[in-house]
């Protein structure tokens, strides 16, 4: 009797676990058959894909002709599907409630119909704070792939310039799933690369969940997209993205011929090719639309790639950098009507940044930090005269103009110390004689300004900004555009340090904002860095901060641990980071200068993808014998990049005895005796 109960019960569990097996003609992922090549669900080994959730097979069961599929998210909610194959190939997918469909095994690619899934741009609704989900699936993960986690590349305009980049770790779970969660105050298109080999984009609003399907076996390098099957992307703006990546992003980026051109051509040769291009470009995607629809929201991300690349090009060209300014500027920058630069959709647009940056470095922009600097006379062209030193005519009016400025505190730009170069090698007799003259006068030192010296800084800086402004309002057709008041708030905090005083400062900040309609957010960039460079409350409280309790700040802990009791520099690099290696090289001198020191150490982390193992061991043996050096695995270094928000090297992080952060974005080894010396005088008080 023992036996007959357990050979039945051997029986039940037996036809149990068969039951339980999916079978394989339902397997992969099913596609809907009205036009619009939406990704609707996914079946696999381990988990299923629908209604942009995650779900577990708890029951399978054989029924005729049909399999009837009960699933459970997470949360404990429950589905039931019924399944069943159609002599066409097609999938039947009933659910529970009553709802019926046909799926396809493969996407129908636009078959005329106009994608309705997703609306334009709305002004109106563009701007609004709330946390957006991207998560998804990596088909064929496992062990072998040598990763853990990986990197969501973003960008937040609304940041300080030059601190935009924004990190995301997504962990990937064992079976393949990844999650992250992301704060967005504007929709916004994203890039990560997944273990240094593959780009991976994704278009995500506030409020939203974007679910990614990615098949690692499929994958090509730097080649995810929906008609290589190895992408899907399922949500509410999920077409959106398809739509996007269905288009070969490389060709709509620029020529690689016309570039090769633009090196031997003046910027007033180039133009007309560039535009032409763009011009090309533009008439492409509508024909490309006209055939297959895309949604409202992809064709504009679409143009808008293509106007931007092409502008940041032709700023590239006559930047600052290589000082091939036109002769005919307003003839040049018309380009600047062809582009959105009044167009906040602009910000959801992955070439925005390469296109602002571009600009802002501009002579149109802000440029690099000026400093208020008192020129006392002489001045070049008088000693020039002095020395009976004839200019050439095409300098003069530079030289009159510097002369005009000199015994009055000016704004000193880098565009101008440029200048002063290219006078230096061009008149070296005179400018050496000019130099020696006023070298020891030229001052920002507070004891040496003149009485006044604040008003004539903020009104300096009210001039600048409005030559500025009236330039690209000349240039780009527009008052007061976006873009033009993004760059100049988002780039506010590089001209608040030369105003000494919180009035006069609040004063500028005012001016910059007065004409900021949308979004409410640049103004409080603006007014924040001012609390931030010249606090209403005097800073009493130490700045150092502790690392919170979590596994990303146990990877950092344990980098600094043998340093206990010292103040530590940590030097975060890479292999291919010529930044990174210079500074390690030049470093060496101070190194060995504080080799013994009981103050400080010095502590140098670099990821395994990003420095190869023969690499690491040739450079350290060379540059970094008997340092504190780590290699440690990506996934750690992607948990550093996500502690301390930062996506580019080299990275300096300064840390004090107890193993607090005194400054997590540090200057590095320039000025750091300085920064010790105060440190050791602050613990003697």
């Amino acid at each position: 009797m023992k036996k007959t109960a357990c050979f039945l019960l051997a029986s039940c569990i037996a036809v149990c676990l068969q039951a339980q097996v999916l079978p394989q003609a339902f397997k992969g992922n099913w596609f809907s058959t009205d036009g619009q090549d939406t990704w609707r669900c996914g079946f696999y080994d381990s988990l299923a894909i629908l209604n942009n959730d995650f779900y577990r097979y708890t029951d399978i069961r054989k029924k005729r002709n049909k399999t009837l599929l009960t699933l459970n998210n997470e949360e404990g909610r429950s589905l039931q599907l019924t399944l069943s194959l159609r002599k066409d190939s097609t999938l039947q997918l009933a659910d529970s409630r009553g709802g019926c469909e046909t799926l396809s095994r493969t996407p129908l690619f636009r078959t005329g119909t106009i994608p309705t899934d997703t609306a334009k741009f709305d002004e109106d609704t563009f701007f609004r704070t709330d946390t957006a989900v991207v998560q998804g699936f990596i088909d064929g993960y496992g062990p072998q792939a040598g990763f853990t986690s990986f990197m969501l590349q973003l960008e937040d305009h609304f940041l300080p310039s030059g601190m935009d980049q924004r990190p995301v770790l997504a962990e990937v779970k064992p079976d393949g799933r990844f999650r992250a969660e992301i704060p967005l105050t504007h929709p916004v298109m994203g890039m990560t690369i997944i273990h240094d080999e593959s780009m991976v984009p994704f278009y995500v609003e506030p409020g939203d969940t974007i679910t990614l399907y990615l098949d690692w076996g499929r994958r090509t390098q730097y080649e995810w997209n929906l008609q290589r099957g190895n992408l899907m992307a399922m949500g509410r703006n999920a077409r959106t993205l398809t739509d996007f990546t269905s288009f070969d992003l490389l060709n709509l980026s620029g020529s690689t011929t016309l570039m090769q051109e633009a090196q031997t051509m003046s910027p007033e040769e180039f133009l007309p090719k560039q535009l032409e291009w763009l011009t090309s470009k533009l008439h492409e995607l509508d024909s490309a639309f006209a055939v297959h629809p895309v949604t409202p929201k992809a064709a504009s991300l679409l143009r808008n790639y293509v106007r931007l690349n092409a502008g940041s090009t032709l700023l590239n060209l006559v930047g600052p950098q290589n000082l091939r300014l036109p002769q005919n500027k307003a003839s040049y920058y018309r380009f600047l009507h062809e582009m959105p630069t009044d167009d906040i959709a602009s910000l959801a647009n992955l070439a925005f940044g390469a296109f602002i940056n571009a600009l802002e470095f501009s002579e149109l922009g802000p440029g690099l930090p000026p400093k208020m600097i008192c020129f006392p006379p002489p001045s070049l062209l008088s000693v020039m005269q002095g020395m009976n030193i004839q200019p050439d005519i095409v300098d003069l009016p530079a030289l009159q103009d510097m002369d005009r400025k000199t015994g009055h505190p000016i704004l000193w730009t880098w565009a101008e110390s440029l200048d002063s170069q290219a006078f230096e090698q061009k008149y070296p007799e005179a400018y050496k004689a000019w130099t020696e003259r006023t070298s020891a006068y030229r001052t920002t030192s507070q004891d040496l300004r003149p009485e006044g010296f604040e008003q004539m800084a903020l009104h300096a800086l009210v001039q600048l900004y409005r030559e500025k402004d009236s330039l690209m309002t000349a240039y780009c057709g527009q008052r007061h555009s976006f873009v033009n008041k993004l760059m100049w708030t988002r780039n506010c905090n590089k001209y608040l340090p030369i105003l000494e005083n919180r009035e006069t400062a609040l004063r500028f900040g005012v001016l910059l904002t007065q004409d900021i309609d949308r979004p409410l957010s640049l103004t409080r960039l603006v007014f924040d860095e001012i609390e931030r460079i010249h606090p209403s409350r005097p800073q009493t409280a130490d700045t150092a901060y502790e690392l919170p309790d979590s596994k990303d700040a146990d990877v950092f802990r344990r980098l600094i641990a043998p340093c206990k009791g010292k103040y530590v520099l940590v030097d975060c690099w890479a292999s291919w980071c010529g930044p990174c290696r210079q500074g390690i090289e030049a470093s060496a001198e101070i190194r060995e200068k504080y080799a013994d020191s009981p103050d400080i150490d010095f502590v140098f982390v670099t990821g395994d993808s990003d420095t190869p193992q023969p690499f690491y061991d040739d450079f350290t043996n060379k540059h970094l014998q008997g340092e504190l050096s780590y290699r440690i695995p990506q996934d750690d270094f992607n948990r550093l990049m996500r502690l301390f928000r930062f996506t580019s090297i080299p990275r300096y992080i300064l840390v004090d005895r107890q193993g607090c952060i005194i400054d997590d974005n540090h200057n590095g080894y320039d000025g750091l005796e300085h920064a010790l010396k105060a440190l050791k005088q602050k613990e003697q008080r």
